[in-house]
């Protein structure tokens, strides 16, 4: 083959892949992602896949009929399930870029997330994410490239599965709780880290006031117990109230500028619940933000929330509770 052949092909060759790839870009697609902030995405599936492994995403566009809890329209994904013993359930609004070819087609789609935790596991911070489900296929395509060079990028795909999870219109807007503890997130994780060591099933959490209050004062402590094989555990956190809401909102201190102490004056019990503590374990692992939010209410379940980044991004951990 002679070099004006030779240069001939390359030419050929060139166009050929040039044209394969303006066709595959043009290529009619139900919605694409664009992640943000790719740690957080990541730290997102940590959260969930050890209650629910084979997720199911609901892809939102902005419209008024899939709005976020605050009742606002949404543009992201969502998820909405619980796991097999209907102990635990998981709700997640995660904001993301969100691109549709004409209309939204196919919008809940179900893969195996631990399959998609591990293409994503040398994800750096500086890296895009796009999750692109191309019409007719059987998969989603994730191809991940760096933010300041889009010309080096990766491409993988995940197969679709059969949605095997249950989902859960649990409504939680409507429901009264008496009282939300704000807690470092250390913190609650060291202890319920101590009450698995020590053979614990269950975990209490209650909230007591003393009978007598100072003057222009509404003192709470926040208590964490447990019983294990031959021992009990007990933390004590002394509260503040940072809101004037008849919903108790309170927040556990280092420092509450105060002398008040648990055990000089009668304790009121204002609230009680026991919950599993495996659930609560599998969660707060993959957890790294500073503080986390716990919503109380007598009778009803234990409601984590825990901030994802945007304002309308989060994940909702629901527990069952359980008989003390």
């Amino acid at each position: 083959m002679t070099s004006e052949q030779t240069s001939n092909k390359r030419s050929r060759d060139d166009e050929q892949t040039s044209n394969k790839r303006r066709k595959g870009s043009g290529k009619s697609f139900d919605w694409k992602l664009v992640m943000p902030t790719p740690q957080t995405f990541k730290t997102l599936l940590n959260i969930v896949e050890p209650t629910v492994s084979n997720v199911t995403f609901q892809v939102c566009n902005g419209d008024d009929e899939t709005p976020v809890d605050d009742g606002k329209p949404f543009s992201g994904i969502r998820i909405d399930a619980i796991n097999t013993s209907r102990v635990c359930l998981i709700k997640v609004a995660y904001e993301c870029d969100v691109s549709v070819s004409d209309e939204l087609r196919n919008e809940w789609f179900c893969i195996d997330i631990s399959l998609l935790k591990k293409i994503l596991k040398k994800v750096q911070a500086s890296n895009v994410i796009e999750l692109t489900r191309y019409t007719d296929s059987a998969s989603v395509e994730v191809r991940i490239h760096d933010r300041d060079d889009k010309n080096n990028w990766s491409v993988s795909t995940v197969q679709l599965v059969d949605d095997t999870s249950e989902c859960s219109n649990f409504d939680i807007v409507n429901m009264t709780f008496n009282n939300v503890v704000e807690i470092d997130l250390d913190r609650l994780k060291e202890t319920c880290d101590l009450v698995d060591k020590i053979g614990s099933s269950v975990i209490e959490f209650s909230v007591e006031e003393p009978q007598n209050q100072p003057d222009n004062a509404h003192h709470n402590f926040f208590l964490i117990k447990a019983q294990g094989e031959g021992c009990t555990t007990q933390k004590i956190h002394h509260t503040v109230r940072i809101s004037d809401d008849s919903v108790a909102h309170i927040k556990v201190v280092s420092d509450p500028g105060t002398t008040v102490a648990y055990d000089e004056d009668v304790m009121v019990t204002k609230y009680r619940g026991v919950f599993p503590i495996g659930y609560l374990n599998g969660v707060l692992k993959s957890m790294d933000r500073q503080t986390i939010q716990l919503y109380l209410g007598t009778d009803l379940p234990l409601v984590m929330s825990y901030g994802l980044g945007g304002d309308s991004s989060y994940i909702k951990i629901i527990l069952a509770v359980r008989d003390s």
